[in-house]
């Protein structure tokens, strides 16, 4: 038995009561302490256990659960007292006792009653379970009242038989019946409300109350980010309009995104419903099998998603069309109370649920390796022979898959608002080389006057011999700011400001990172050789090279922690 009660009446109550045992509050007449004490039949008399006091009376809901836990001759009685406060379990209280399990008053007579004509306050979430829970449970379901979670995965529907959430206000004087909201149904359909004094106005006997709750979220590797955070910042400058006068506590974390949803999505829904129905579950135990390999989904996460899909038929559809009954303003109001830098996405969002996992099925490998040996012994006159069977087989081609492939050529035009020309000049170089007409020259040594004839003849060659070099500098057409380090490249749409600014680049992860950086503008001089006229007045005299010392402006980055500035 599970419920939570809220009471101010600082006086002894009876909770609750069967034929056979009772629970009561037990005040001691001094301050907000109280006790719960457990009185059941054992035999013929009562027996009775109290647990430790504790601040009851404080105007907050307590969760109480009494378990019976069957053994061996005897059964355990174990009561539990929690309260639930931002977060975590403030009070906590139990008790225990032992009774024999043949002859004791937990299953005496047929009807059990909450309150009475001695309970005086507000009650919530009356459960009745057919399985003792752990105290862990009982813990989760105190900061979570909501939680219908069980001590296995299937217990909200194999074990909750009973519940009663007071979600719809009504005349309980005109309407004694309250529905049992359990999946579970079997066991019974309804509580019978009596004893309630006549109320014809909204909320009738109920009372409603605002409560912050805390839910133990499955492990199923997904993580929530927030997108609001408060942060302390202290001042290190006056105001000004120029630098950040403050400084933040977060100021060395890394830089958040700026992109920010604001979403109707059923999957929230969904997806809280499963936390409070399935409890802190691992989702690794359902999709660690080996034996999934082959398979094309994980199949006890299968069944588990069946399982939970086959308590309540979903209708996304009636979902979507709520959404397009809300007015599209509030969209346009929201986005315009988010900051300049944010990239807003709205409207109505569809993503994967907690139990869904996507698989890419693995395909099996086999081989066979077929070795054939023989020895003949060629000293014995044996007989050889061999034969060759056929072996027929069967190939399924359904798993056949044909491959194709082609090359598209593609043709396309690059216009260009922006007219460009581009001019060379031709530079063509003429020389004139004189010499006699006499190219070889010849001498000779002669012994008998007017003939060579048995004299000593010597040929010399005086041919002329000559070559011509020209120069061509590709620096004379050069493609200017496309440097790295230049500023048409590094310097695009950089502001810099004392020195500093903040460089929007791509990581390794395909990923924006802001840095900020110092920027130092670096003088670069260069010698060109340029071609001129020797005689600027007189081109026929030939032209000469004349170096000239030009200069280009470079990016230089350096870290911001670096100070003073860059000599170069």
């Amino acid at each position: 038995v599970e419920f939570r009660l809220n009471t101010d009446q600082k006086k002894d109550q009876r909770l609750i009561s069967t034929a056979g045992w009772s629970l009561d509050v037990d005040y001691p007449e001094s301050g907000s302490l109280a006790k719960l004490t457990l009185n059941i039949l054992s035999g013929s008399t009562y027996v009775s256990s109290s647990t430790g006091q504790v601040a009851f009376f404080n105007d907050e809901y307590t969760q109480i659960a009494i378990n019976r836990i069957t053994g061996s001759g005897e059964d355990t009685i174990d009561v539990y007292l929690k309260e639930g406060f931002q977060g975590r379990i403030r009070n906590s209280t139990a008790s225990s006792i032992k009774v024999p399990s043949s002859n004791n008053g937990w299953e005496t007579g047929h009807e059990l009653t909450i309150g009475g004509s001695t309970l005086t306050g507000s009650l919530d979430e009356f459960r009745l379970w057919s399985a003792p829970l752990s105290e862990s449970v009982i813990s989760n379901h105190t900061l979570l009242p909501d939680a219908i979670n069980g001590n296995h995965i299937k217990s909200s529907t194999s074990d909750l038989i009973f519940r009663l959430d007071f979600e719809y206000p009504k005349d309980r004087v005109a309407d004694t019946s309250i529905k049992n909201v359990s999946i579970n149904t079997t066991y019974e359909t309804f509580a019978t409300a009596s004893n309630f004094a006549a109320s014809s106005t909204y909320p009738y006997h109920y009372t409603t109350y605002d409560r912050d709750v805390t839910a133990v979220v499955p492990s199923t590797g997904i993580s929530f980010g927030n997108k609001v955070r408060f942060e302390s910042q202290t001042k290190i400058l006056d105001l000004s309009y120029r630098n950040r006068a403050t400084k933040k506590s977060f100021d060395q974390s890394p830089l958040d995104s700026d992109r920010l949803g604001l979403f109707f999505s059923p999957i929230k829904e969904i997806n809280m419903d499963i936390m409070k129905s399935l409890g802190a579950f691992n989702i690794d135990d359902y999709i660690g099998d080996p034996s999934d390999d082959y398979s094309s989904e994980y199949k006890e996460l299968r069944d588990l998603r069946t399982y939970y899909f086959n308590r309540y038929n979903l209708n996304l559809s009636e979902y979507i069309q709520l959404v397009r009954y809300i007015d599209k303003s509030l969209f346009d109001v929201l986005e315009s109370l988010v900051p300049a830098r944010a990239k807003v996405s709205k409207g109505l969002l569809i993503e994967p649920h907690i139990l869904e996992r996507s698989k890419v099925e693995k395909r099996p490998t086999s081989a066979s390796l077929h070795n054939h040996k023989s020895t003949i012994d060629t000293y014995d006159n044996i007989n050889e022979s061999a034969t060759s069977d056929g072996i027929s087989g069967t190939l399924t081609t359904s798993d056949i898959t044909v491959l194709s492939g082609g090359k598209n050529n593609f043709e396309g035009t690059v216009s260009e608002s922006i007219s460009l020309s581009l001019e060379g000049t031709e530079d063509s170089y003429t020389s004139t080389i004189a010499a006699s007409s006499d190219i070889n020259q010849y001498g000779f040594i002669t012994v008998n006057s007017g003939s060579d004839m048995g004299g000593i003849s010597i040929n010399v060659n005086a041919q002329f011999e000559t070559s011509q070099s020209g120069e061509f500098d590709s620096s004379v057409f050069n493609q200017v700011g496309m440097d790295m380090d230049s500023l048409t490249v590094a310097g695009f749409s950089i502001y810099a400001q004392n020195g500093h600014t903040i460089i929007t680049r791509l990581d390794k992860d395909n990923n924006f990172v802001k840095e900020r950086k110092r920027v130092d503008v670096i003088t670069e001089s260069y010698n060109v050789d340029i071609p001129q006229n020797i005689d600027s007045n007189d081109e026929s005299k030939g032209r000469e090279f004349v170096t000239q010392t030009l200069y280009r402006k470079k990016l230089n980055f350096r870290e911001f922690s670096q100070s003073g500035s860059l000599v170069v």
